[in-house]
């Protein structure tokens, strides 16, 4: 399938006559030519029956000779008896040739022939045998340039009258579809550029040296940049440019990223998992009628037919340069079945082959190109990206290293790695370019081939990482932008779901408390845990989130609605999320390394945990050893086993000092962010109630006395008081003690089932949002043993 809808040249099948065919050649373009198209070879009579009848067009290599015209006249009475009109460009031959049927043109001197503009200017009238002037038609009135030789009945099949050197000659043997001057055939230099992974991150999302690092506008201005360098460039992808994107682009579904790569003059792209988000229906409607360049997916069948273009065929320099799409064949399980109903993934490789070999087998029907370059999303882990051996030894994306030779050049995707390399082509001594940016447009492909007319191949390349910092805002790419910000500044009230009540972050006497346990913490890591637990999507067990990374509370206010504002407020950097293994022994390391650091700015920065994940701590004991105990799901954790654990993207790379989270192995992605994630959730979840139980308490390893606790606020009269309520679900008697700001309670041996409980009068009409601790004290071996429980209260003002 191909895709043939870009005002530029992109297509494979030339120029095309209105009334005939028009045979298309390859070969060398030449140093000069005619700046304007011009008549270069005649064939009209031979002996016996006239065969091989043809007209020969020479023109720069990639003029548009849509428009044009052939226009033969008669001398006989001086009118036009034949015209074609022509479309399409010149090839890499710098010649086009019209076939015309025996006697198509008239042999009765003189006769004549005029080449005519788009505009119905005549560029050319020239006769033979003589001269007359023309009657009628864009010649009208003209006389005839008479090109001073001719053919007659004598003439041996196979011959043509050429123009050489700007001079007509007698009869010899043709050469349609070659220039007839000598040529010096110099090599062509394409520059492709290329991006993966950009996830519609439209403003620049780091800073490089004090400088803003991506960015669309920016992005923007250095393929400008180096295109000005080379105007031999093409600009492509590798899939992923939308979904998972940021709050901007996302919440007006990608278009305004869309928009920005129109902008740009993308060439094409291969699918990513992503452009799946909204299903195949979306992608191949809203999204393809929006996008000016193809997406392509050689290997995403329905049935045994292909749903999307294969491929697509761009002309640059008369160089016919052809991209084929392919991605992940683990695309069914990252997005929502429902979406993709019917749609396969095949094998990816063998799809590439397939196309690659179309593409040079000679065959216009199915496309045809000089230089064939794969956009693969598709990629090597982070561990397989030290050298050109690792990559081809990556148990996924090694087999795409090893793709035909007929494949000039690899981009890839997907695993948002950086990479350049050159691999050896199987079969040849060539090393081909195997490339992937990294991710979110902070960095460009480049590859610079050497394409050679000549031998129709690929003669050298060279692949290396662009860094987009430091390089001009492309004013076009910038309005779109700021367009964007202020739309999803109006999208953004728009509904996602509803809590039931505040979910806030921690506090101490009205401010922000990263190293206490939070709601808000808890819940995104039950979110991102949510999100991550199936097979297909990570297989986690655990979630962490770092407070670093929640920046706002989520309020009820009046009725509980959360918006796509509220949600972005709340998670506004966009992280990945990860999923990894790790041992029991890891994960204590990495509760151990909520104390940061000496020197640190923050002495501790407690963790969000998932439910069913829970931990005692000694907040006294020497560095390193303050973890007491370790259970999931009631169970202790095995120092040796091995649990999935899902973090953001930060968290996974060592952030905040929780370098243990820095390792972990066999690392898995759904491709969404923390706030794609998060919507999701609501979506799926409304109204969300979220859990409020503390998950860590002071204690030391020992029995996890089973009492439910919950705290609130509330009005008395004019006075705000704390409710708090401790209710023993032990099967022994328990020493509950209850403390607030406001004051304590101890109640002994409250039985199973029973209820410690007291309402704490503050004595004002405001009380801002605090934790009240319960400790609860039993005996174990006739000793006692303790354990302490938090649960927060939200503010209230009365009266």
């Amino acid at each position: 399938m191909d895709w043939n809808r870009r005002h530029r040249t992109q297509a494979v099948f030339g120029v095309l006559l209105a009334s005939s065919a028009l045979l298309l050649t390859s070969g060398a373009p030449a140093l000069s030519a005619a700046s304007t198209p011009s008549i270069s070879e005649i064939h009209y009579d031979n002996n016996g029956t006239d065969t091989g009848e043809a007209i020969e067009i020479e023109a720069p290599v990639g003029f548009d000779l849509s428009g044009w015209q052939i226009v033969l006249y008669n001398g006989a009475n001086s009118a036009v008896y034949n015209t074609r009109t022509l479309s399409g460009t010149v090839p890499a031959a710098g010649v086009v040739v019209a076939d015309y049927p025996a006697n198509g043109i008239q042999n009765g001197d003189p006769d004549g022939v005029a080449l005519v503009s788009p505009a119905g200017a005549v560029a050319e009238f020239l006769t033979y045998g003589g001269t007359f002037t023309a009657v009628g038609g864009p010649a009208n009135g003209r006389a005839g340039t008479d090109i001073g030789v001719k053919e007659g009945a004598t003439i041996p099949v196979g011959s043509s009258l050429q123009k050489k050197n700007g001079t007509w000659t007698p009869p010899a043997p043709h050469t349609f579809g070659v220039r007839n001057d000598p040529v010096v055939v110099e090599p062509i230099n394409l520059q492709l550029l290329g991006i993966n992974d950009f996830h519609g991150r439209l403003e620049s999302p780091a800073t490089v040296g004090g400088q803003p690092a991506g960015g669309a506008a920016q992005l923007a201005g250095l393929v400008g940049q180096l295109r000005a360098q080379n105007p031999n460039t093409a600009f492509v992808a590798s899939g992923d440019s939308i979904g998972a994107s940021t709050f901007i682009s996302a919440i007006d579904g990608d278009n305004p990223t869309i928009d920005a790569l129109n902008a740009m003059d993308l060439a094409a792209s291969a699918v990513g998992n992503h452009e799946f988000d909204k299903g195949i229906a979306d992608l191949t409607g809203r999204v393809n009628d929006r996008a000016d360049f193809p997406y392509l997916g050689a290997n995403v069948y329905r049935g045994n037919t292909r749903e999307l273009p294969a491929y697509a065929v761009d002309t640059i320099a008369g160089v016919r340069v052809g991209y084929i799409g392919v991605v992940t064949e683990q695309t069914a399980s990252l997005v929502s079945p429902d979406g993709i109903a019917g749609i396969t993934f095949r094998d990816a490789v063998a799809e590439a082959n397939l196309v690659a070999g179309q593409l040079k087998d000679g065959n216009p029907d199915n496309g045809e190109a000089d230089v064939v370059v794969l956009l693969a999303h598709e990629g090597a882990a982070t561990e397989n990206t030290t050298s050109a051996e690792a990559l081809a030894n990556d148990p996924v994306f090694g087999k795409y290293t090893r793709v035909n030779a007929t494949i000039d050049a690899i981009f890839s995707g997907h695993t948002h790695q950086p990479y350049a390399f050159k691999l050896p082509v199987p079969g040849s001594d060539k090393l081909r370019p195997v490339v992937q940016a990294e991710d979110y447009g902070l960095r460009l492909a480049k590859v610079d081939l050497t394409f050679d007319p000549t031998t129709d191949s690929v003669t050298s390349s060279n692949v290396q990482l662009v860094d987009v910092v430091g390089a001009p805002q492309d004013p076009t790419v910038a309005g779109i932008v700021a367009a964007a910000k202020v739309k999803a500044g109006e999208l953004g009230q728009q509904t996602l779901g509803a809590i039931a009540a505040d979910i806030r972050r921690a506090y101490t006497n009205g401010n922000e408390d990263r190293g206490k346990e939070s709601a808000m913490g808890n819940f995104i890591a039950d979110v991102q845990l949510a999100g991550t637990k199936d097979a297909g999507r990570g297989g986690a067990q655990i979630a962490f989130m770092n407070p670093g990374g929640l920046r706002a509370d989520l309020l009820y206010r009046t009725n509980g609605t959360v918006t796509y504002a509220d949600a972005f407020s709340v998670q506004p950097f966009a992280n990945d999320v990860v999923t990894k293994s790790y041992t029991g022994a890891q994960i204590k390391q990495t509760l151990e390394e909520q104390w940061q650091p000496t020197g640190a700015s923050r002495p501790v920065l407690w963790l969000g945990v998932s439910k069913g994940f829970t931990y005692t701590y000694d907040p006294e004991a020497a560095k390193g050893s303050r973890i007491t105990s370790i259970k999931l799901n009631g169970v202790a954790l095995d120092p040796s086993g091995s649990y999935r654990v899902t973090v953001n993207s930060f968290l996974a790379a060592g952030g905040d000092n929780f370098t243990t989270l820095g390792q972990g192995t066999n690392p898995a992605t759904t491709g969404d962010n923390d706030l794609t994630m998060l919507v999701s959730y609501f979506a799926a979840n409304t109204p969300v109630t979220a859990d409020t139980a503390p998950r860590s308490t002071i204690g030391q390893a020992g029995p996890a006395w089973d009492v439910e606790v919950t705290a609130r606020t509330q009005c008395v009269g004019t006075k705000a008081h704390v409710a708090v309520n401790a209710r023993n679900a032990d099967d022994v008697p328990l020493t509950i003690e209850l403390v607030t700001p406001y004051g304590s309670r101890a109640a002994s041996e409250v039985a199973p089932g029973k209820s410690a409980y007291q309402a704490f009068n503050s004595r004002t009409s405001t009380v801002p949002a605090g934790t009240a601790t319960v400790t609860v004290t039993g005996t174990v071996n006739g000793q006692p043993v303790s354990a302490q429980i938090q649960a927060p209260f939200s503010t209230i003002s009365c009266g």
